[in-house]
């Protein structure tokens, strides 16, 4: 049999560098890239690779998410070196698990491959304008943090895009 680089030699880009193989319209993208192996069945290969894309991207959201809040803290706050309290980090955790939870709904798969030795790859997106939609329609969320991560939404997507330029480890 093939080595494991050997079979991925045929694989897309994305497969290979994960976000970073995208520029131009789709770095209005953030993505994920899931991955399972050792299954015939096809169907079940691809979900599983399908919710492992998703959870890549909740990760990140959720990062992101919780710098934003952050941000917003600070410009609440008039920019000052606020001192941040224990609830206030466990309110932007919350904010940020409350705008993933929103907006993973809207994440769609783009594309699958796979390999001829079993392995299959999902990649998943979540794109800027499905983004500010899941949360401009969040009906649970304080209507300022709202409108602040709507309105910084393209902003954060491209920094997240430069957290995750590096190739996603095998």
């Amino acid at each position: 049999g093939r080595t494991f680089a050997a079979t991925m030699e045929d694989a897309p880009e994305w497969v290979k560098r994960g976000c970073a193989a995208f520029s131009g319209e789709k770095k209005k993208w953030v993505c994920g890239v899931g991955s399972m192996e050792g299954t015939n069945n096809l169907s079940l290969c691809r979900s599983t690779a399908m919710a492992r894309g998703r959870t890549e991207i909740a990760r990140e959201l959720n990062l992101r998410v919780k710098a934003m809040f952050k941000d917003y803290q600070r410009t609440v706050t008039g920019g000052g070196a606020m001192h941040v309290a224990a609830d206030d980090e466990q309110y932007a955790s919350d904010v940020a698990k409350q705008v993933t939870d929103i907006s993973l709904p809207g994440t769609r798969l783009e594309d699958t491959w796979f390999s001829d030795d079993g392995h299959c790859f999902a990649l998943m997106v979540l794109d800027v304008e499905g983004f500010r939609d899941a949360v401009a329609g969040a009906a649970g969320l304080d209507q300022s943090i709202r409108d602040y991560v709507v309105r910084n939404a393209e902003k954060a997507f491209q920094e997240l895009d430069a957290a995750t330029a590096q190739p996603p480890t095998p």
